[in-house]
């Protein structure tokens, strides 16, 4: 099989459920979406076989597959899975992390500052968490974080009040980013601890993903 159009076929149906262009409920037909890719059923099929194992889609039965719904409990489960392994990930990292990572976040949130953007934030969110996860070195554990972060990201699109919350959110990267620099690890592990709980607590609050549930 090739494995780059099973990627390709992966990444493109990944973005289209957490943007909202395949909704909750969507069926997945994959003779539509290999026809719509160029390329055949079979890394079509892969593809949404690692959907499935991601959360992002659900087999109703042997030729059925939708677009999972989204409900509070999974947010709480994805979450509390997040928080376990980002504090692993930062205590195993903690001593290779280095003053000028550190240094090029600060960076990167200055210039925020002065043209703030949501879809900029994403990104320098996206740095900011990969800087323990990378410096880990535990590969396992990137795998199953990114694959969470898919998910994060698709309930952060459906709530209204991840953009509200931008600024809390930058300072309380701030306050961790001291704690790092200041060799602190149990204060930085409860620090992003409690950012998590936060974000978490944000999302849930959002009465749009309550109809949901």
């Amino acid at each position: 099989m090739n494995v780059t159009l099973k990627e390709k076929a992966y990444k493109v149906l990944r973005q289209q459920i957490v943007n909202q262009e395949l909704p909750p409920g969507t069926p997945l037909i994959e003779t539509d979406i290999a026809e719509q890719l160029g390329m055949s059923r079979t890394p079509v099929r892969e593809a949404i076989r690692r959907l499935a194992q991601d959360g992002l889609v659900v087999n109703m039965s042997s030729r059925t597959t939708i677009v999972s719904q989204i409900n509070q409990h999974d947010v709480e489960e994805i979450f509390t899975v997040r928080i376990a392994l980002e504090t692993l990930a930062l205590e195993e990292s903690f001593t290779k992390i280095t003053q000028e990572e550190i240094n090029s976040l600060r960076r990167q949130y200055d210039l925020l500052e002065d043209n703030f953007t949501y879809s900029e934030a994403y990104k320098i969110d996206l740095n900011f968490h990969a800087l323990w996860v990378e410096n880990s070195g535990n590969q396992r554990l990137a795998n199953i974080l990114d694959m969470l972060n898919g998910q994060t990201e698709r309930y952060r699109r459906y709530s209204h009040k991840v953009e509200e919350r931008s600024q809390a959110s930058i300072n309380e990267h701030l306050a961790i980013l001291d704690q790092i620099e200041a060799q602190n690890l149990t204060a930085a592990k409860e620090a992003l601890a409690s950012h998590l709980t936060n974000t978490m607590h944000n999302i849930q609050d959002d009465a749009s993903l309550h109809s949901f549930s």
